[in-house]
């Protein structure tokens, strides 16, 4: 049985039905979304040079210590941002990060992010994205 898809998996990488993995449900799809948008460096997208953040730039000091009380508040900032520019009717929740010091696999510079929203017009509907930024 061959399922519609509603959006391409990133990063891209094939699969045994098609060429490239995709989302099958609007849940999956939505993830995807946010982790696209976040993940996406402010200017790389030649048509639109808005969409994005600047969360690649933030983590991408691979020989300082991250300083974890600025680095959430800047994250916070950008993702707020992006949800309040792009994301329509999706509203960020909760945002954790997490470091080294609460994760003990995670690396020196790594942060694992964790974020709630919830879909305005959808009742009681609360759901969780998490993404680790290696440095």
């Amino acid at each position: 049985m061959n399922r519609k898809s509603i959006n391409l998996k990133w990063p891209l990488r094939s699969d045994n039905e098609s060429y490239f993995s995709k989302n099958k449900t609007t849940l999956s799809a939505i993830r995807e979304v946010i982790k696209v948008l976040l993940l996406t460096k402010k200017g790389e997208r030649v048509i639109n040079p808005d969409i994005g953040t600047n969360i690649p730039i933030l983590t991408g000091q691979l020989f300082e210590n991250i300083d974890k009380v600025g680095m959430r508040m800047q994250l916070e900032a950008e993702i707020s941002n992006a949800f309040k520019s792009f994301l329509d009717g999706i509203e960020l929740v909760g945002l954790e990060v997490e470091t080294q010091d609460e994760n003990p696999e995670l690396r020196l510079n790594d942060l694992l992010v964790k974020l709630s929203y919830k879909i305005n017009n959808i009742e009681n509907f609360n759901d969780r994205v998490q993404f680790k930024i290696s440095g």
